[in-house]
């Protein structure tokens, strides 16, 4: 078993908003081991993107707070307790991140060269007659044809596959230990995406990288991941290897996320949805967040927060179904996907 390189424990997130504070990430708590990739699904305002942004420490201060009691341990150090300069250090070469649109994520009036050069210079301390070829060596590691003309170009001149290879190269330029992959084919096109997460997979055997990757879309977590995080509603609903959770599935909520994908050996006129939405951090549930969704609710489920049950294999689920008076695990059947 790997240790870990990144440890979330009891993580809360808090926006202050005129309308009063809103709590975005309530009690979040996972690992990420050395070498592997932890996959983070949910639906759109599950608290994905959040979580991310407050292990970075991207979140604007004086509009949001993590609550004292928080910690994110990396390699021993409790990022939440480390002044501006010290973070600075660590985020970008030893912890990077790719965001969602590389369009609006770089900057349109740098050339690419300039970018991942202000990168080496800041991180690496390389000198100028260094700082070209190294980016000539990243950009052919990522797969970007003609490196010496990319680095001279604009990122409107590149397409939108080459702008995010662009952002892995920058992401990867400081030789981190963990890469965030927020939604990285998100705005991509179906072969595209299929490129640039065959990349990642790639530059994790060779580079022996962590990733933790955030996603919507339950068949790159089946192709790309080693262990998955279910969040909904600010929290973790279940977690575990995924392979198990995709065999058998323990909260009703992953058991909808992987009976919505479509299939081609189910012969079905529509796809399977899960009813209602997500609830709004102002008026969540009292109990359980996804209580009025979940076809086997309770009434005990309205106003008690359901606990943390935990399986063989490494394995948990915040249900009460799994209470000992009520369980009956038979009764999830296996979904082979």
């Amino acid at each position: 078993m790997n240790n870990p390189i990144l440890e979330v424990e009891n993580l809360h997130t808090v926006f202050h908003t005129p309308k009063g504070d809103v709590a975005a990430i309530e009690g979040v708590s996972f690992t990420v081991n050395e070498g592997e990739i932890l996959g983070v699904i949910g639906e759109s305002g599950s608290g994905k993107s959040v979580t991310s942004l407050s292990i970075m420490r991207l979140l604007k201060k004086g509009k949001t707070t993590v609550r004292p009691d928080s910690k994110i341990m990396f390699e021993g150090k409790d990022l939440l307790k480390l002044n501006d300069a010290e973070i600075r250090k660590i985020r970008g070469k030893q912890i990077s991140m790719i965001f969602q649109d590389p369009l609006t994520s770089l900057n349109p009036v740098y050339t690419i060269g300039k970018q991942i050069g202000e990168v080496l210079r800041l991180h690496r301390g390389l000198a100028p007659k260094e700082i070209d070829s190294e980016i000539i060596r990243i950009l052919t590691l990522v797969g970007i044809s003609s490196p010496e003309k990319r680095l001279k170009q604009f990122p409107h001149q590149l397409s939108g596959g080459m702008r995010q290879r662009v952002m892995i190269a920058m992401a990867l330029s400081c030789q981190p230990k963990l890469l965030i992959a927020d939604e990285p084919t998100t705005a991509l096109d179906v072969t595209i995406q299929a490129q640039i997460l065959e990349l990642i997979k790639e530059l994790r055997s060779t580079l022996n990288l962590s990733i933790m990757l955030i996603t919507h879309d339950m068949g790159v977590i089946a192709d790309m991941a080693d262990r998955v995080v279910v969040m909904y509603s600010g929290k973790i609903v279940e977690s575990g290897p995924v392979e198990e959770i995709f065999k058998d599935p323990k909260h009703p909520y992953t058991k909808g996320l992987l009976q919505s994908i479509p299939r081609l050996d189910h012969n079905e006129k529509r796809l399977n949805t899960i009813g209602g939405s997500i609830p709004n951090p102002n008026s969540r549930p009292a109990g359980c967040n996804y209580y009025p969704r979940c076809p086997h609710a309770m009434e005990k489920c309205k106003t008690i927060e359901p606990p943390s049950t935990i399986f063989e294999k490494g394995r948990s689920a915040n249900c009460w179904l799994y209470e000992k008076e009520n369980t009956n695990v038979s009764q999830y059947q296996t979904i082979n996907i």
